[in-house]
């Protein structure tokens, strides 16, 4: 996913999507149909899906239509494929870092079912302890599980109820000495560091065929999701979240040109807290994060909040060629206890045959992150980030399976979360992001496929309070891939992926003073006036089949980062921030597999 247009991450050590100048936490993820809490793994080399499941997947980069709520980023939606119904079967994958499984196959003539499963276990070979670098010890290495279901039974030829659920969970375990660079710095982070996040969701899902002409999706799930972190001084930090869902799309066909999308979603969310710690948070408006200095708060308080939300929807086919989709959606919160109604238009417009020209726009909105309204931590009152996206692409197909799609983008954001003195956070940001992107891609004809993605941006925030404007942490103006797979010989395979993005935008220290209690404390320059070094790295696989009669085994070799590239994801200064040295991130690392599918 990290190889399309439009799509940044933050290191090789998270690989969740920053799309289109937003942030990662400003998308939406979804898994047939309802809701998830994640999508990549600690560590960020993984996503939390089997790959053997995945039939599809859509990212809506921007100026998507109304199904979609409380997002100002993208989405990201994953479909799932059904379960066989030929015969029981699995395919069991090894690797020197995880091994998974899957179990699938009918039930009856009339049902039929998957589960699969996924452990890391590099912590296992490793040494209980170890060093990760001056004065920064490990005492668990991130390690991560999940796992997949799916339950189908057809109730009748148009009717089909599914049962399917999904989870994750990460945890790492770090002690910070106090010869540690970053402890001289900010004495309070000295001890040991926990960390844990999960999540699993449970569902169910109802698509009807009502006629030739109706249809309708219904769903019904809880998603539970764990934060968890302990820091001896800072403190603890224990988040439950219990979130119900019901969703329905139905769709309708009226006439020869009009199809209906009205679609329903309604939910409450449960919070439970338990928190003892400092009240800083990292900020992109603000590089100065002391710990030590912060004062504390305690919140052991337990809330819940509903909504629900109105989807509305008209393909219009206006004439031969010419598709307007006009729409809105209407939502109400009761945390902030406030309604909201959204315009959402597009077009899409065949002038020629294989040659397609899109345009949309769109009005969006999104809840605060949840520290932001945290009573004693951030404000009660704060309102909604506010977006309007805006885009105009054209493709165009060729024979032998190529076509080239070229995009343009520009995003506008409003009433952005900032740090505030007196009420702790207050919405008095803004943002801008503009950009092109192009897509050749070559599909799946004869021996071979790949595509370029290749995409140009620019990407501000604004504190409209100071009127001081810097790039975003995401801004980065030019990233390009180069992806490429090769069936050399009928049972051997060859692919490669390459990645060249700009480097990110950093505060940088320009000098120090020393404060009341004798600490060096840095003073930092404008916000993002320096870069990282640009990143490219290039990933290997070569794979081979070997077949029998009812099963078959493929051995593969992955290459990551192939030509070393010292790719650096930031700088650490030394005790009195007189030097600083450069944090790397993943070096040359071969790893060798085998699947065995039955």
């Amino acid at each position: 996913m990290q190889a399309l247009p439009g799509i940044t991450t933050s290191n090789d050590a998270s690989s969740a999507p920053a799309i289109r100048g937003s942030g990662p936490q400003d998308n939406a993820y979804y898994i047939d149909f309802m809701p998830v809490g994640y999508l990549f793994h600690m560590g960020g080399m993984e996503s939390v899906i089997n790959p053997d499941l995945v039939e599809d997947f859509n990212i809506y980069a921007s100026s998507f239509g109304p199904e979609y709520t409380d997002v100002t980023g993208g989405i990201v939606d994953v479909r799932l494929r059904n379960p066989r119904k030929d015969r029981l079967g699995g395919k069991v994958n090894l690797s020197l870092l995880e091994a998974d499984f899957l179990v699938e196959g009918p039930v009856t003539p009339t049902q039929s079912f998957y589960f699969g499963a996924r452990r890391s276990y590099i912590d296992l070979f490793l040494a209980k302890t170890g060093e990760l670098d001056s004065g920064v010890n490990y005492q668990q290495f991130p390690q991560f599980y999940d796992y997949q279901g799916k339950y189908i039974w057809d109730l009748t030829p148009d009717n089909s109820l599914t049962l399917q659920t999904s989870g994750a969970e990460d945890q790492m375990e770090l002690t910070f000495t106090d010869e540690a660079d970053m402890v001289k710095h900010d004495p309070i982070i000295a001890g040991d560091l926990n960390m844990k996040m999960d999540y699993h969701s449970q569902g169910v899902l109802l698509a009807s065929r009502i006629s030739s002409r109706l249809t309708n999706k219904f769903g019904l799930s809880h998603l539970q999701t764990l934060m968890e972190e302990f820091l001896t001084q800072i403190g603890h930090v224990n988040i439950v979240t219990d979130s119900y869902y019901l969703r329905d799309h139905l769709s309708t066909v009226v006439g020869d040109n009009h199809e209906f999308l009205v679609g329903v979603e309604g939910g409450e969310v449960r919070f439970k807290l338990d928190m003892d710690m400092t009240k800083v948070m990292p900020s992109d408006f603000n590089a100065d994060t002391d710990y030590t200095s912060s004062a504390r708060f305690i919140n052991n308080d337990s809330f819940a909040s509903h909504w629900w939300d109105l989807a509305l929807k008209d393909r219009w086919r206006v004439i031969d060629g010419w598709t307007l989709i006009v729409g809105g959606h209407g939502s109400y919160e009761s945390y902030f206890g406030r309604y909201r109604l959204e315009p959402r238009v597009s077009t899409e417009i065949v002038p020629v045959k294989d040659t397609l020209i899109t345009a949309g726009w769109g009005q969006y909105h999104q809840f605060p992150e949840g520290f932001q309204i945290i009573e004693g931590m951030g404000n009660r009152h704060l309102g909604y980030v506010n977006a309007e996206h805006y885009a105009l692409g054209v493709e165009q197909r060729f024979k032998e399976g190529w076509s080239v799609k070229i995009e343009g983008y520009y995003k506008n954001l409003d009433d952005v979360v900032t740090p505030n003195l007196v009420e702790n956070y207050s919405n008095d940001g803004s943002g801008t992001a503009y950009g092109s992107e192009l897509l050749i891609k070559k599909n799946r004809i004869h021996d071979w496929s790949g595509w370029l993605a290749a995409g140009y941006s620019k990407t501000k925030r604004r504190n409209e309070v100071t009127g001081e404007e810097f790039p975003y942490s995401y801004d980065q103006p030019v990233i390009i891939n180069l992806v490429y797979e090769w069936n050399f010989l009928p049972k051997w395979t060859v692919g490669a992926k390459w990645r060249y993005q700009s480097g990110a935008p950093f505060t940088p220290v320009n000098s120090t003073y020393t404060d009341s209690t004798g600490r060096i404390r840095p003073v930092y320059g404008e916000l993002g006036s320096e870069r990282l070094p640009d990143y490219h790295r290039l990933d290997l696989r070569i794979a081979r089949d070997f077949l029998f009669n009812t099963w078959k085994i493929k051995a593969y070799l992955d290459i990551i980062n192939a030509y070393d590239h010292k790719n650096i994801a930031g700088y650490e200064y030394n005790a009195d921030y007189t030097d600083r040295a450069p944090i790397t991130q993943l070096p040359l690392m071969p790893s060798i597999g085998i699947t065995a599918e039955f």
